[in-house]
This record gives C-alpha cells, structure tokens and sequence, in this order.
C-alpha cells in the first residue's frame, strides 16, 4: 500500500522533476534546433531544398536511430547503480556506453556515407530535391562516432539526475551551428555558397565542437565516479549492448516510419511534402520538454527501483505524465491561437501557409495524448521495460498507420488532411496503450 504524501513532499517531487528536466528540454529542443534551423535558413533557397532536407533528416533519423538506443541504455543502467549508491557503476557505465556509441556510430558512417545518393534515389524521383538532399544527408551521417559518445554522455548525465553539466556544450553547439549555416549555405566571409549542404556540414561541426567542450567537462567532474578510468567489463558490455540494441530498434521502427510517411506524401505533392516536414518538426520540437520530463521521471523511476521501492517509482512516472500535459496545452497554444502566423515564421512561401491552416489545427488538438503518452514511453524505458514498447510502436506504425496512410493518399488521391487525420488516431491510441501498460506494473519488476 502506498503512504499518503504530506503536500510539501508532492511540491519536491515535482520541484525535482521539473529541475531534472529543465536542462534536459533545452538539449533536446537545441538538438532539433538544429534541423529546424536548417529548415528555416534552407527555405530561403527555395521548397525543393525545404522538402530535401525534410527527406533527408527522415532518412537521417531512421539510419541514425540506432545511436539512440544508447542515450536510453546509459541512463537506465546509470541510474539503477546511482539508485544501489554504486558510484564507480556509473562511471563503468559511461564507459561502456561511449565504447559502444563510438563503435556503432562508426560503422554507421562508414557504411552509409557512401550510399546516401543510392538512399535519395530511393525517397525522391525529383532531381532538385535529390542534388540538394544526399550531400546534407551524407554530411549528417559522418558526424555519427561523435553523436554516439553524445549520446552516451547524455544518458550518464540523465542517470545521475545532473543534466545542467552538458547544458553549456549544447548552446555553444547551437550557436556555433546557426554560425557555420550563416557561413555556409549562402557563402559569407568569402566561404562558398554549399547551399543545403552548407547546412548538413554547419550540423556536423556543431556537433564535433559540442562533444569536445562535453568530453572535457565529463573528465572534470565525474572523474571520481571512474569515467575515462575504468574499464568496462565484459558483463557490462553485453548487458549494454542488449539493451542499445533493444531501445535502437524502438527508435528504428519509429523514425523509419517518419521516413517511410514523408516518402509517401511525396507521392501526394513537393508541396504537402513540405508543409508535412514542418508539422512533424513543429511536433517534434513542442513535445521535446515532455519528452525530458518522460526522460528525468524514467531516471527518477530506475533509482527508486535500485532502491527497492516501487511506490516511489510509480509516482515519479505519474509526475512526469502530468508535467508533460501541462507542458504540451502552454507550448502549443501559439500554434493553436494563430497557426497562419507560426507556419509563416519557416514556410518562406506564402502559397504554402493556407494549405497547412486545417493540418497545423489537427496537430495541436492531439498534442497533449501524444505529449503524455512520450512523456510514461520514457518512464517505461527508464525502467528497462523495452520490449512492449517495441512491439507496440511496430504495429502502430508499421502494420496500421503506414498501410491506411498510403492507401489514402496515393492510392486513392486524398489529400494531406485525411493522412494528417489517420496519423493523429494512431498516436492517440498508441499513447492510451502506454499509459495502459504504466497503469499494469509489469515495469516494476525487470532487472538491470
């Protein structure tokens, strides 16, 4: 039975949360700064580089999505040794996770970097669109070792509940990001003009100057927990590779399936393809705090199980669930009060702005189901509770969305607003099945 909590607890529990995930909002929405920077500055260019580099990072997210799977092991297994008070465990962790993320990341380059104009040959029959998109994609790809050791950094910094140290690294990468466009795409200071991929290459040094400034940072301050000192042990690695491989492949089925979409409405039109590249974006950057509440509650929810108490870490999962809804109806609400306005700040192209109106509305009216429903998926993989998680994102995507969508949209000629429609179901239902397996408990009893 659960203790009654006075009010003072159940204002530090969420104090806690809210400052765990703070930090953790502004690295996740700094991340997917960068696309929607590129987008913006891009657009200036013409929509043709818009939609190349909207299939380029769907492309990018799916081929790259592995690496995810590292931020999320990292944490779990770092928080349930913070939680067993296993100091030296978290630092082993770490290590493990950037031996592995330096790994996986570049066999990921070195495979992929040289296919990428065979990738867009596959996603485009528009010749504008693949000139512009294979060189951003490729300059995407080659920054992967760097983004796997990111990756795990993070999910160290997540799992110790600290993620104020790698806030710094991650500014100085947006700024230096939005620095290198400036230069790049339309040739200041006597550099060339690359165009989109002046932007993909802005990305990739962005990127490399972030993971110095964390690495340094991470020597410093966790250097007494082991880090860059202890070396892994066998156990450890394998343990960590099952779970990068298990979280990577949720992460695959789920960006694939981003990928796949933006294929299929493609097939619709170069302008709803555009107009769709911004919505998700839009999506993806509204619900980033609600996904950092989902990562810190998961955090919070591995410790109180390394401690061995459930209650608590059922409680930690709730908050997070009620942040991020509050979260998701204050974010969205520019875009529900004046979607013309907000969709003219990154569509350059006025023609463009009443086609997304209607679609720009359906998204915001999902927005807090999908916020919520991210917000208890992190709490589940926080936990370690992946393969559920696998299995429903697979068959929500892939085995009903993806078929209805292009049976609709292709197939028999409607257009974005009924794709965007059948699109809204699937992740209200899928977030109702997430809250449905928190609600169950299963969670509560992996190991780690």
């Amino acid at each position: 039975m659960d203790r009654t909590e006075s009010s003072s607890e159940v204002f530090a529990r969420y104090r806690r949360v809210l400052t765990t995930a703070f930090p953790l909002a502004v690295a996740l929405i700094s991340q997917n700064l960068l696309t929607l920077v590129d987008l913006a500055m891009v657009a200036r260019i013409g929509a043709s580089s818009v939609a190349a580099i909207g299939l380029a990072n769907a492309a990018y997210h799916m081929l790259a999505a592995f690496l995810v799977g590292t931020n999320i092991s990292v944490q779990a297994i770092t928080a349930r040794r913070e939680g067993e008070g296993d100091r030296l465990g978290t630092g082993e962790s770490l290590n493990a996770g950037m031996i592995l993320g330096l790994i996986f990341g570049a066999v990921i380059a070195c495979l992929l970097v040289p296919q990428t104009p065979v990738i867009f040959s596959w996603l485009t029959t528009d010749p504008e669109v693949a000139e512009a998109g294979a060189p951003y994609l490729a300059a995407r790809l080659a920054a992967q070792p760097v983004t796997g050791i990111n990756f795990a950094l993070y999910g160290f910094w997540h799992g110790v509940t600290r993620p104020l140290v790698y806030l710094p690294s991650l500014l100085v990468m947006q700024v230096s990001n939005v620095f290198f466009n400036y230069v790049l795409i339309f040739g200041n200071f006597g550099f060339p003009r690359l165009g989109a991929f002046g932007a993909g290459l802005g990305s990739l040094l962005a990127t490399i100057i972030g993971c110095v400034m964390q690495i340094a940072v991470t020597c410093v301050l966790a250097r007494d927990r082991g880090a860059f000192r202890i070396l892994p042990r066998i156990a450890l690695l394998i343990k960590t590779v099952r779970l990068i491989v298990a979280n990577g492949l949720q992460q695959v089925f789920l960006f694939s399936a981003f990928m796949a979409l933006f294929w299929i409405i493609s097939q619709i039109g170069v302008s709803e393809l555009a107009i769709a590249t911004v919505l998700c974006y839009l999506v993806v950057l509204t619900t980033m705090p609600c996904q950092a509440a989902g990562h810190a509650a998961g955090a919070l929810v591995s410790q109180s199980l390394g401690r061995g108490d459930p209650a608590a870490a059922r409680r930690w999962g709730w908050t997070g669930f009620i942040i991020a809804g509050v979260f998701s109806a204050v974010i969205s609400f520019p875009l529900l009060v004046a979607p013309d306005s907000v969709m003219k700040l990154i569509l350059y192209d006025p023609a463009l702005v009443p086609m997304a109106h209607d679609p720009a509305l359906l998204t915001v009216a999902v927005l807090i189901f999908e916020a919520t429903g991210v917000a208890i998926c992190y709490s589940l993989l926080g936990a370690g509770y992946v393969t559920p998680v696998v299995i429903t994102v697979a068959v929500a995507l892939w085995g009903i969305c993806l078929p209805l969508v292009y049976l609709l949209g292709p197939c028999l000629g409607y257009g974005l607003m009924v794709v965007w429609t059948v699109l809204a179901m699937i992740r209200i239902g899928q977030a109702l099945v997430f809250i449905t397996m928190w609600v169950r408990g299963r969670w509560q009893f992996v190991k780690l």
